[in-house]
Order: C-alpha cells, then structure tokens, then sequence
C-alpha cells in the first residue's frame, strides 16, 4: 500500500497549476493548508496563464499574512523571523500601551538582532546566551538586563507556540546586581553642615541682652 503525500504544513501552499478554462481565461489553482489545519483549494482566474499565477500568489500572501508569521516558523527558522513574530503579536496585545510597544521595538532592535541575527533558532543556546549577555554586560548591567529580558520573552514566545521545547533563557546564570557605591556628601550636604548656624557665628560669643532687648555696653 503506498503512503500518500505528506500533509503541508500549517500556513504553506503546494505546486501550482494553471489550465485553460475558456476563449482567452486561464485559472491557476493550488491547495493551501489553513491557521485551522483545513487544506482549501484556491485559485484565480486571468486573461494569460501568467497573469492568473501572479494573482494567485498575491491571494496566497494575503492568506499567509492573516495566519500570522509565527504560525509558519520551526526550530530551522532564522531568529529574525521569530523576532518579527514576537513582536507582531506583543503590537496586538491591547494591555500594553503603545510606550510599552515602542521600547520593546527599540531594544528588538538595537540590543537583542545585532548579536543574533545570523542564527537560527535552534542555535540561540544557553551558551551564546551567556556570551551575548557577557558582551552586554561590559557596556553596562542595565543593557544587558534589559537584554535579557526582551530576549527572554522572545524564547517564551517561541515556547508557547511549540518552535521550541524549552526557554534556555531560563537557563542562564542569574546576573549579580552591581554594588551601590554612595555618593560623596558635599560640605553644604554633610550632617555637620546642618546644625552650624547659617549667620556664621559658630564658635563666638552671643552678644548680652538686657530684658529691654538692647545689647548690654561695658560700663566706662
């Protein structure tokens, strides 16, 4: 009995094939395996064989887009295209204010794709972790904080969608909060400063007043 052909994945298509269907109208048609996991035909009909494969395919791309990219990626993916998917779904998440979206765009970004972008996902390990975390961390501890932070919300992200098994974000040694050194006090901010009188006459003598008020004279 022979097997028969293996079930597409969810958000790809198979071959396309075009047939004259009428006088100068030609329909290009290929099965598409749907967000739901239903394999739908879809097709487009044109004037040339060309013109009905190029709408087809602007069709396909629609329906890609609407199943979402993160529906299509595996451990193969390349990290950006992970990254994007993260980042698409935290833009649709209606309890973080736009602030929130844009930072979290931003250290994408500038923090996180330098280092990674040539990997797959796969191949962001608990190693490269620590050496990317390393490198930011010779900049300042709250760079690579933040770092690891974005980085690990985007391995959570591939956790929950089944790309990966486990977060190996989580696996990474725990960063040392740096020790807070204290600020040397200024003359005008030492406790001392407080208790001397602010007239400067520290260490003379009160000049003697009567019950009248007036300063006592010495008597000639």
């Amino acid at each position: 009995m022979m097997a028969g052909r293996p079930r597409l994945p969810i958000n790809t298509f198979g071959s396309i094939t075009t047939t004259k269907v009428g006088p100068g109208r030609f329909r290009a048609t290929t099965v598409f395996r749907d967000w739901d996991g239903q394999t739908r035909q879809v097709g487009a009909t044109r004037s040339s064989s060309n013109a009905a494969q190029a709408a087809l395919k602007v069709d396909l791309a629609e329906r890609m887009r609407a199943g979402g990219v993160g529906d299509s990626l595996n451990a193969s993916s390349p990290f950006p295209l992970l990254a994007a998917a993260w980042l698409e779904d935290v833009m649709l998440d209606v309890d973080r204010t736009q602030g929130t979206k844009d930072t979290y765009q931003r250290s994408r970004r500038v923090l996180v794709l330098p280092f990674l972008h040539n990997f797959t996902v796969r191949e962001v390990t608990v190693g490269r972790i620590e050496k990317f975390l390393k490198v930011q961390r010779e900049k300042s501890f709250t760079r690579a904080k933040h770092s690891k932070t974005i980085l690990n919300m985007i391995m959570a992200f591939a956790v929950r969608r089944e790309i990966i098994s486990r977060n190996p974000v989580k696996e990474t040694s725990r960063m040392k909060t740096p020790p807070h050194t204290p600020k040397a006090l200024t003359p005008d901010r030492s406790p001392q400063s407080a208790s001397r009188p602010a007239n400067g006459l520290r260490g003379r003598a009160r000049p003697d007043r009567n019950q009248t008020g007036r300063c006592a004279t010495s008597s000639r």
